[in-house]
């Protein structure tokens, strides 16, 4: 719903809104929500065939529909989390202790993304794999516990 307000207030695109308003201070140019074909990573279909890229647009790309580098989605998250160049997280960030974290899931991608107050974080991005895996996997590499299941 946000996404929809502030494109219908502002006449600009969420990601012209994006890239202006978060991208651009945080000085990053590799997310948008029309990628490159050829640099998407896609999991794979039933036996091995490929699958078409999941998309989103219209109203629904605020929920989760930019496209990023694995080196860009990392220096989004070091910036927002870690620096704060841009003040403390958005309330969509859940907190828990000294935890930071985010987590969404697309169809066939899962994604867990936190931090702590000390400067660690993680990143995880899997293809065909429930979220839970993968937020249990991050909870673990940032308790420092060496094992991921």
């Amino acid at each position: 719903m946000l996404g929809a307000a502030l494109t219908a207030a502002s006449g600009a695109t969420y990601e012209e809104l994006v890239t202006e308003y978060v991208l651009r201070p945080l000085d990053l140019t590799e997310i948008t929500a029309n990628p490159d074909p050829g640099r998407r990573l896609l999991p794979p279909g039933l036996l091995g065939r490929p699958r078409r890229p999941w998309t989103m647009a219209g109203a629904i790309l605020p929920a989760g529909g930019l496209w990023a580098t694995p080196r860009a989605a990392a220096d989004l998250v070091v910036r927002l989390l870690v620096e704060r160049r841009l003040g403390d997280p958005a309330p969509s960030w859940q907190t828990a202790g000294p935890l930071h974290w985010h987590n969404g899931a697309a169809r066939h991608a899962s994604v867990f993304t936190g931090a702590t107050d000390d400067g660690r974080w993680v990143m995880i991005h899997r293809l065909n794999a429930p979220p839970e895996g993968t937020d249990r996997a991050g909870v673990e590499i940032l308790k420092g516990n060496g094992k991921v299941s």
